[in-house]
């Protein structure tokens, strides 16, 4: 691994299962590199964050549950003609390698890359603990937001039948 990327390879996988060092990515350039059905790694601080993409057009993100991987919001929601969809394994899931940061530094991330990606709006979305992520996300920045949905958001239920 080189110093020049902070020691953070970044390979990209496309459907030919081709594999190959990718070119760093800064300001505008990280959202003309992005290619539609594919694997990416971002790095984001210190940290590298796994993410696929799909489709091509208007950005929507997609968060997966605890313990899944961004394979389980690809199944359920796939990207939809006119929108490019990504999909990013949070830390410790998937391609994501772990963190002892909390809930907060994941929708922190989540922002982060959307701001490394140049997407300054999108809709969010997400299952289980990605639905929460994304209500978090909205609470946070809500001129980041250009909707939602929400499937199973079964921790912020709890947290708010148990404020009452």
């Amino acid at each position: 691994r080189s110093s020049q990327d902070g020691g953070l390879a970044r390979f990209e996988t496309g459907r030919n299962g081709r594999k190959g060092r990718a070119p760093p990515l800064s300001g505008d350039a990280a959202a003309e590199t992005m290619k539609p059905n594919a694997q990416h790694e971002t790095a984001i601080a210190d940290r590298a964050i796994a993410v696929r993409i799909e489709g091509d057009g208007r950005p929507v993100v997609l968060l997966h549950g605890l313990g899944a991987d961004s394979g389980q919001v690809v199944a359920a929601l796939p990207a939809p003609v006119g929108y490019r969809c990504l999909y990013p394994d949070m830390p410790g899931h998937g391609r994501t390698p772990p963190t002892t940061a909390g809930f907060q530094h994941f929708a922190d991330l989540v922002r982060a890359l959307m701001d490394r990606r140049g997407i300054a709006r999108a809709v969010l979305g997400g299952i289980s603990m990605g639905a929460a992520l994304s209500l978090r996300i909205a609470l946070d920045a809500p001129e980041r937001i250009a909707g939602l949905i929400l499937i199973v958001a079964v921790y912020v239920a709890i947290k708010a039948v148990t404020a009452l």
